[in-house]
């Protein structure tokens, strides 16, 4: 199976090395499906050691016929959003009262899975992750 990778997938720079405490941050990454099988998934936003997500906001251009989208990180895959209806252009935000809050003892990641169907080619997926240092 393969993993794919956002834009800003890799990116170490968090840009918040000297943020004041409690200013809220965003980090912006977009992808577009090009062959993404189901059940395939995309890394987006890297998330740094140390933050507290208070949001996560997923858009895309367009969808497929029974297609979803679950929005997690690299343990809980639906942590922020389960099962986003992404059958024609979509937007979905944080849904699951357990990623409210959620503090991350080490650098990973904001992932998205597709289910239900493969998503079309060019689809373009925008994920926008608000948190706090």
């Amino acid at each position: 199976m393969t993993v794919w990778k956002s834009d800003l997938a890799y990116s170490k720079d968090y840009g918040d090395g000297n943020v004041p405490k409690g200013m809220v941050l965003a980090s912006k990454a977009v992808f577009t499906t090009a062959s993404v099988l189901q059940n395939e998934t995309v890394l987006l936003n890297p998330i740094p050691e140390g933050a507290t997500v208070l949001d996560v906001i997923i858009q895309g251009s367009a969808g497929t016929a029974s297609l979803s989208v679950d929005v997690g990180d690299g343990t809980t895959v639906d942590k922020f959003i389960d099962g986003a209806t992404a059958t024609a252009a979509f937007m979905a935000r944080l849904s699951n009262a357990g990623g409210v809050g959620v503090t991350y003892d080490a650098d990973g990641h904001i992932v998205a899975k597709f289910l239900g169907a493969a998503p079309d080619d060019d689809i373009v997926i925008t994920c926008t992750v608000l948190y706090t240092m």
